[in-house]
Parts: C-alpha cells; structure tokens; sequence
C-alpha cells in the first residue's frame, strides 16, 4: 500500500478509480487493501480456488465490487474478451518471476497495456536478475525453483515495457524482502 500512495502521485489518477485489474488476485492479500479504491475490482487468476478465497475475503470485509476472472494460463489473450472495459489500475506482483519464461511475461505485459486506459498505470513486480550467474532463471524443477523461474534485467524489463507502449515511470528496488524471505524486486511504474 505505502508503494501505491508513492505512485499514484505519478499519475493524474484520483480515487476512488474505476477499475482495477489485478493480474495473479490469488488470496486477496492486495485486494482486501485495493478494493475499497476502486468501483469494480478484476481479480485475473488461473485457479477457480484461489478466486473464490479472494472473493470470500472481500465479502467477508464487505466489499462486493469484485469480479473474478478464470484464464487458461495457455491463453492469457483471452482475457480481453473477459474484462469488458478499460482500467485505471494494473497490478501484478509476485506473479511475474513465477511465469515459464520471459516471453510468456512478455505476453501479460502487453496485455497489461491493452487493458489500461490512456492516462492508467501498471504497478508490475518482477525479480530481478543481476551479473552473478545465480541470480539467472532457474528454468528447472518449476514445483521447487518457482520464485525464480523468470528473472529480467531491470534495464531489460524497462525497455521491454517501452516497446510495449508503456511510458516508464520509476523502478523502486527492494535488494531483500523480509514479507516472503528473498531477494531482488524491482516494482515498476509504468504509464499508458
């Protein structure tokens, strides 16, 4: 939350927003914070269980604007057709770095282009990789390396969210993550 109030002041963003699409809900620890922001809040998840944990959570905080949406993590482009209007927010965290690969993260960045309005912002976590060779992907054993299956360059991820469209914003670094024991996470701001 603190790091949302540092960046919507990058933004012409004012809330209560419209919007809210938030790519990899899970549980609802983000959107149990963010929902009360926004009139209608798209929690995008791959499994039906975790969607359901969100939505009971938020129902239980009493807030009803949330809108699950179920993907094929094979298709991910579906999810235009499943979010029938633009947003003001993106956020993905913790979801990136367990992504297959760079290009797959490739994908749902462009989608999170597609799915702003002009003027929106993406708040885009990743794991970043740095010139020690352990800090690479580690694209084997998914079920054990999953936090660090897709790692990205930070000069990398930002040019790659340039030739998306996006405007980039700023970087905020955290070397060391005391929330979830680990390291190296770069949340980016982007602008449409």
């Amino acid at each position: 939350m603190r790091l949302y109030e540092e960046f919507i002041k990058l933004t012409t963003l004012t809330p209560p927003l419209k919007a809210i699409v938030e790519w990899g809900c899970g549980g609802g620890a983000n959107a149990i914070h963010l929902a009360p922001k926004t009139e209608k809040y798209y929690g995008v998840d791959i499994a039906a269980a975790t969607l359901a944990e969100c939505s009971k959570q938020l129902e239980g905080a009493g807030l009803p604007n949330f809108i699950p949406v179920l993907i094929d993590a094979a298709e991910p482009e579906k999810v235009t057709n499943l979010i029938p209007e633009a947003s003001d927010l993106f956020l993905s965290t913790y979801v990136f770095e367990g992504f297959p690969s760079q290009k797959y993260g490739l994908r749902v960045l462009k989608l999170a282009y597609d799915l702003l309005r002009p003027q929106g912002m993406a708040i885009i976590q990743i794991k970043y990789s740095t010139t020690d060779w352990k800090t690479k992907p580690i694209t084997w054993n998914y079920q054990r390396n999953l936090g660090s299956m897709t790692t990205y360059r930070i000069e990398e991820f930002w040019d790659d969210s340039k030739k998306c469209g996006f405007t980039p914003k700023a970087v905020v670094l955290v070397t060391k993550q005391p929330l979830v024991t680990d390291e190296r996470y770069a949340y980016f701001v982007l602008l449409k």
